[in-house]
């Protein structure tokens, strides 16, 4: 065997196994299904109660004094325990543009005609004022659900 056929055949052999390495077998397979992500935490259910919303919504979002509670309370409305209900149900709104609308705070059975639910979602009409509670997005879900819940079953005063 001449000298020139070892160089070919290991030049072969050379290039035959810098393939087999480039290629290196199989390739990682990427899974085509994304990685499963942690789902959100659930909010907790709150019942749709005047007393539970009370408890649970306004007097720590909404009746402080600063913002809606006994005094000084923004608009006028007072979402203190106790004068939450009088306050809300069937009463004119005392922004302008919804008192001028004839829009009232809560109209039992309707949630879609009672400006609280409005005033707790976004997209609000900038007409309306700002979103409560003021400086966030709206309300949480779970609570909008409840107000909406408890205006829709009567908005009793339980």
């Amino acid at each position: 065997m001449s000298i020139r056929l070892r160089i070919r055949g290991a030049a072969s052999l050379f290039t035959l196994w810098a393939l087999m390495v480039a290629c290196g077998g199989e390739a990682p397979v990427e899974d085509p299904s994304p990685t499963p992500q942690p789902a959100p935490p659930q909010l907790p259910v709150i019942e749709p109660k005047l007393s539970v919303i009370q408890a649970k919504i306004f007097d720590k979002g909404c009746g402080f004094s600063q913002c809606h509670g006994t005094g000084q309370s923004l608009e006028a409305l007072d979402l203190s325990t106790g004068k939450s209900y009088a306050a809300l149900i069937n009463t004119l709104s005392q922004n302008r543009a919804a008192r001028s609308e004839g829009l009232k705070l809560v109209v039992p059975g309707k949630p879609e005609e009672s400006f609280l639910v409005q005033k707790l979602r976004l997209p609000l009409d900038e007409k309306y004022g700002v979103v409560m509670p003021r400086g966030t997005e709206g309300a949480k879900q779970n609570e909008l659900d409840a107000i909406v819940e408890w205006i829709r079953l009567g908005a009793l005063n339980d």
